[in-house]
């Protein structure tokens, strides 16, 4: 189905098991704001998964570090569960639901 998000807020119609947010976190001006707002649409254990930039980031990017994120993520109560580097200049890291 088609939603019509807003920037702020996806306005998933239900809740989901995983949301996967792939080079465009850098985008949101207010990440953690952003990040509280999507934890809402997760089920009990839901997970979310996040590919971004360690050094090479792209113009005009709102840059932030993982440690960032995790302190973000654990801020809107979701933990680190698995942490990759197989991409280079680039982290995939995946945090669930506490």
């Amino acid at each position: 189905i088609t939603i019509s998000a807003s920037e702020n807020d996806p306005k998933l119609p239900e809740k989901v098991n995983l949301i996967f947010i792939c080079d465009t976190l850098h985008y949101v001006s207010e990440q953690e704001k952003y990040i509280k707002t999507i934890s809402k649409y997760l089920n009990t254990d839901g997970r979310i998964a996040v590919i971004s930039f360690k050094d090479d980031w792209p113009p005009m990017a709102n840059k932030f570090y993982e440690s960032d994120l995790t302190n973000w993520m654990n801020n809107c109560g979701l933990r680190l569960i698995n942490t990759e580097y197989f991409i280079e200049d680039q982290y995939f890291v995946i945090y669930q639901k506490k």
